[in-house]
């Protein structure tokens, strides 16, 4: 592979470099195949020492073991007698020090769900034996526009827990970027490795929030001042409460005095009921109730599919995050205003109850065939509810087929046709059964407005709907086969 000319990887399209290092190189491409983007890392063997050797086979050996959402995956890796090729998703918002630099400052609510995420990801890592140990907005990849998903990367200084002893009898020194090391492995060779992580991630939350790093001193010796004089940290007195307190506790230069990750977990800014870190076992339930639903929907069962979809979302609405405030989107504000017109028709205190018989328990629910007929008829003397209720029982055609999105299309076409009918009907039976009918319909369309929107974000979670092909410890040994050494 020269160094003039665009590389070739069998089987792959490269489109462009996205950087380079000392003895690596990154590069943007596609599979031939699936037409998968993915991220190149192309390392030379020539160009490494024996412990970068070592922490290249570490990384892959980490990566092999780990899958979730807010973990780069690791799809293929390969080798010829110069170069070995990592292949990884490919991440389209570049890393998070790139963001804090475009930002300057970000929002505490979109900080919140950044830290809510990275701690999900590492207590995966746990769950493994792993401990980061490089934790820093370089080594945190960004996919999405709008809605953004954080991916913990670069493994390659990465330790298993029952390997601290050892590396602490072999003299193995500090790990990291300084800027972000803990404080201990600065300035003592004695640390309990389960709080380096944790120090790291309070830089990070301070970096976002305040634009610029806690200690700012640029030098190793500058830093360790720093530390050995407990310099006070500044924070925002704007910020709340509880991110101040999460941040005194990250950000304590006493490894005793600080949190936890058992207590991070439970820590008020980390938790709640709405917003609490999603984890393994949610994931596992999130691919099973979309496979489930997929089988469904191949067997034509579609309205079964549509409701199994649905169920799948709630599992899935975890690990959907998104940046409010950053961003403005006139359709969904004129979504919003649809809503809102719809609940002051819906507010008006006007709907007389339906008698037992013609409701059948299905008030505010969808209405049964005797209702939808009198509707219709009913309907027949102004045209644009009328041609609103057409299109409407075309959409659930449409749904019971399959079409999602081309019911969706129907729905939101019905709504905005029968909405501003509604607003101006006058109180009867007309306008009971219309409000029942247009409120079913709005759910419906929120429904599937949902599920389509969640689509790509299934797919960024690792592909769930079908069984990934999982790589055998003693598939191959990459020592042995990258002879990086």
């Amino acid at each position: 592979m020269s160094n003039n000319s665009a590389p070739t990887f069998e089987g792959f399209t490269v489109t462009c470099k996205l950087g380079s290092g000392s003895y690596a190189s990154v590069y943007r491409a596609y599979d031939k195949v699936s037409n998968e983007e993915v991220a190149i890392k192309c390392i030379d063997k020539r160009a490494v020492t024996k412990t970068q050797a070592d922490s290249i086979i570490r990384e892959i050996k980490i990566l092999k073991m780990l899958e979730h959402p807010y973990i780069v995956k690791m799809l293929d890796f390969f080798w010829d007698d110069r170069y070995v090729y990592i292949v990884l998703e490919y991440c389209n918002g570049g890393d998070l020090m790139k963001y804090i630099n475009d930002k300057r400052r970000i929002p505490e609510p979109v900080c919140k769900k950044f830290m809510i995420q990275l701690v999900a990801g590492l207590k995966y890592l746990r769950s493994k034996d792993i401990y980061h140990y490089d934790l820093k907005p370089q080594n945190i990849l960004l996919q999405g526009r709008n809605e953004l998903i954080l991916k913990i990367s670069d493994f390659g200084l990465s330790l298993f827990a029952h390997k601290h002893l050892e590396n602490e009898k072999a003299g193995i020194g500090p790990r990291g970027s300084p800027s972000y090391m803990a404080p201990e492995m600065l300035v003592s060779n004695q640390y309990d490795p389960s709080l380096i992580d944790l120090w790291s991630l309070g830089v990070i939350l301070y970096e976002c929030l305040h634009g610029k790093l806690p200690l700012p001193q640029k030098t190793v010796p500058g830093i360790v001042e720093a530390i050995k004089k407990s310099t006070l940290i500044m924070v925002d007195i704007n910020l709340s409460v509880e991110c101040k307190s999460l941040l005194k506790q990250l950000l304590s230069y006493n490894p005793r005095g600080r949190i936890t990750f058992e207590k991070l977990l439970k820590h008020p800014f980390i938790y709640s009921e709405d917003s609490s870190p999603p984890d393994e076992e949610t994931y596992k339930n999130a691919i099973k109730a979309s496979r489930d639903a997929v089988k469904t929907d191949f067997e034509r069962d579609y309205h079964a599919a549509f409701n199994k979809y649905c169920s799948a979302l709630k599992y899935m609405m975890p690990f959907v995050t998104q940046e409010k405030g950053l961003a403005s989107n006139s359709s969904e504000t004129e979504e919003e205003e649809e809503k809102e017109v719809l609940e002051e028709v819906l507010s008006q205190p006007d709907v007389e109850e339906l008698d037992e018989a013609s409701t059948s328990g299905t008030k505010l629910s969808q209405l049964t065939y005797e209702q939808v007929a009198l509707l219709k008829t009913m309907a027949k003397a102004t045209p644009k509810m009328y041609d609103g209720l057409d299109v409407g029982y075309s959409a659930q055609m449409y749904l019971c087929e399959g079409n999602y999105r081309e019911s969706l299309d129907k729905f939101m076409l019905a709504l905005s046709l029968l909405i501003p009918v509604l607003r101006n009907e006058p109180c009867g039976k007309r306008r009971e059964l219309l409000v029942i009918q247009v409120k079913f319909w709005l759910d419906q369309a929120e429904s599937l407005k949902t599920l389509l929107k969640a689509n790509d974000d299934l797919r960024r979670i690792g592909n769930p709907l079908y069984e990934a092909e999982e790589v055998g410890e003693d598939d191959i040994n990459v020592q042995d086969f990258c002879r990086i050494t």
